[in-house]
C-alpha cells in the first residue's frame, strides 16, 4: 500500500514541463470526449493564467497533482483540480477538497467549480456535497455551500 503524506507548495513558471504533462494526462481525454481540442499553447495559457493561486500537490516530495483556487465574492472558486494518474482513486482528492470543504465552513463561504460533463470526477464532486447548479454545453457548475455548526 502506497504512504500517502500530502502537503502543497506555491506553483511556479519552472513547473510549467510537469503542469503541461500532468493536464495532457489528466484531461485531454475529457475535452476531447466534450469535442474540445486545443493546442499545447492553449493548455499552457490555461496552466499559466492565475498561477499565483495555484499550488502544487506533494505526496513527501514527489509532485502529484494541481490545484488552482480563485477567491471570489462569494467564497473561492477552484478553477483547476488534477491529481496523477497513478495517485488517483487513493482518496487523495477526496481529503484536498474535505480540506477546502472545511475551511469554506469556518468562513461560511462557498466553493464553486465547473466539471466537464463526461469527467467522472463530477462523482467525487458529489460524494463530497457538492451539487450541480447549472449547466452550459460542455461542462456542469456546481457548488457547495457553507453548513453550519461545522
Amino acid at each position: 500500500m502506497m504512504e500517502i503524506a500530502i502537503r502543497f507548495r506555491k506553483a511556479l513558471l519552472a513547473d510549467l514541463p510537469f503542469l503541461l504533462q500532468l493536464r495532457l494526462e489528466t484531461m485531454e481525454e475529457h475535452l476531447k470526449n466534450e469535442g474540445i481540442h486545443l493546442s499545447r499553447e492553449e493548455h499552457e495559457e490555461r496552466i499559466l493564467d492565475k498561477i499565483k493561486n495555484a499550488k502544487i500537490v506533494l505526496n513527501k516530495n514527489q509532485e502529484i497533482g494541481f490545484l488552482k483556487v480563485i477567491e471570489n465574492q462569494e467564497g473561492c472558486e477552484i478553477e483547476q483540480f488534477q491529481i496523477a494518474r497513478a495517485y488517483q482513486g487513493k482518496g487523495i482528492g477526496k481529503r484536498i477538497l474535505l480540506q477546502l470543504i472545511q475551511q469554506a465552513n469556518q468562513d461560511k463561504t462557498l466553493i464553486s467549480l465547473s466539471v466537464l460533463k463526461k469527467n467522472k470526477a463530477q462523482l467525487l464532486y458529489e460524494k463530497v456535497g457538492f451539487v450541480k447548479v447549472g449547466a452550459d454545453e460542455n461542462s456542469f457548475f456546481m457548488e457547495k455551500k457553507w453548513e453550519a455548526g461545522n
